[in-house]
């Protein structure tokens, strides 16, 4: 049988190569820093004001007010109409005859003569985009 003596603890080195490499990683990390420190100043007021212009954007956007017509758009009237109304139809036709009427009182026509055989009107109301017609 063969017995090893112990080796003693002042001459045991780390596998990895222990304070001499961490020594020379440090100040070759020290050189590097005093070398680019303008690139890194840069990088890091870059990414600052990119933090800041995201945190003011998210900012305004989460309180700025909906516009006022944000509900039904630019229009005058909001008709609700239950699905289960056993007279649906005819409350749909009353609606659609209402605004008819209406869109005709707001839209007096001008004559203008189109590609077509029949002249075609154009309302002088530049709000009733959908008033073409023919006739």
């Amino acid at each position: 049988m063969t017995a090893m003596a112990p080796v003693p603890a002042g001459l045991r080195r780390p596998p990895n190569g222990g304070t001499p490499a961490r020594r020379a990683i440090v100040r070759w990390a020290w050189r590097l820093f005093r070398r680019e420190w303008r690139q890194h100043l840069l990088v890091l007021a870059l990414i600052a004001v990119a933090v800041a212009a995201t945190v003011l954007g998210a900012g305004i956007a989460v309180n700025t007010p909906p516009p006022q017509d944000a509900a039904f758009g630019g229009a005058q009237y909001a008709v609700t109409l239950p699905g289960s109304d056993p007279r649906l139809t005819a409350d749909v036709a009353s609606v659609t005859s209402y605004f008819a009427a209406d869109r005709r009182r707001r839209c007096r026509p001008r004559r203008r003569e189109g590609a077509g055989s029949a002249p075609r009107r154009l309302c002088s109301s530049w709000r009733s985009s959908g008033c073409w017609s023919r006739g």
